[in-house]
């Protein structure tokens, strides 16, 4: 047995982590950029998987914190082909700038990465509910804050059996650091879309909704489908009077659908 490759199920498992709705709220309250929300997903993953009781509520973080190997941190992120752990220390940086890490630090030569969370962090990482489970094998795959924001909130409601999310405009607008403009910034939301929806192997009804609260479209609401949702075919179809848009998108791209 011993040299055995490990088999698929293995590497599932290992790949394997949570994120609480709490935890992946107070992501988007913070001023972090792409490093520190890469960052984030990856010592959210090396924690679950150094903690055995992670679905009940009762973790309690070591005083001691933790520690990861930076080669093994980067392999994960898709930061193979950085020169040294500059990406690292910037994710480090913006983290530990908005109070996220208690203490971090490169030790043994730089090839180790030693932090510990806050304890609030860690309390809200572990809230029993709602929780997502994730794949840390996708993180290389999210390029922008955007995607991190969309894959996080899709990956949290997906196993609902009706699952829904609304994003605002604004708060999409905001995290790009660009204006609430549907038309400019709609590339970058359906790209992100695509991407979550390939992650997650789910197909992604988009109504887009205009509330008032700007000129022409200001939220869109995404019903996520895939082989565990019981949506009835009322409840899937009906549109809110808000709706203006409506388009569908799956892992191969987006259509629009008439009106």
């Amino acid at each position: 047995m011993f040299g055995l490759p490990p088999t698929p199920q293995t590497l599932e498992r290992q790949a394997r982590y949570r994120l609480s709705q709490d935890f992946i709220h107070l992501l988007e309250l913070v001023e972090i950029g792409l490093h520190g929300r890469r960052l984030a997903l990856g010592l959210a993953h090396a924690i679950c998987r150094e903690t055995s009781n992670w679905h009940d509520g009762s973790a309690r973080q070591p005083l001691e914190g933790y520690r990861v190997r930076c080669k093994l941190l980067r392999d994960r992120l898709g930061l193979e082909g950085a020169k040294g752990n500059r990406d690292l220390v910037k994710g480090i940086e913006e983290l530990a700038a908005v109070r996220l890490l208690e203490g971090a630090e490169l030790t043994c030569g730089r090839q180790w990465l030693e932090w510990r969370l806050t304890d609030y962090m860690f309390l809200r990482l572990f809230e029993p509910k709602p929780y997502g489970l994730f794949d840390i094998r996708h993180a290389r795959h999210l390029v922008t804050p955007l995607d991190h924001l969309i894959y996080n909130r899709i990956g949290v409601i997906r196993r609902c059996v009706t699952p829904k999310v609304t994003f605002s405009l604004e708060g999409c607008a905001e995290i790009l650091e660009r204006k609430p403009d549907w038309a400019r910034m709609r590339p970058a939301i359906v790209d992100a879309l695509i991407r979550a929806a390939r992650l997650f192997n789910v197909t992604l009804k988009v109504i887009c909704e205009c509330h008032g609260k700007s000129i022409g479209i200001d939220h869109v609401t995404i019903r996520v489908q895939h082989g565990g949702t019981n949506w009835s075919t009322t409840n899937l179809e009906k549109l809110p009077a808000t709706a203006r848009k409506v388009f569908l998108v799956d892992g191969n791209g987006c259509r629009e659908t008439p009106d």
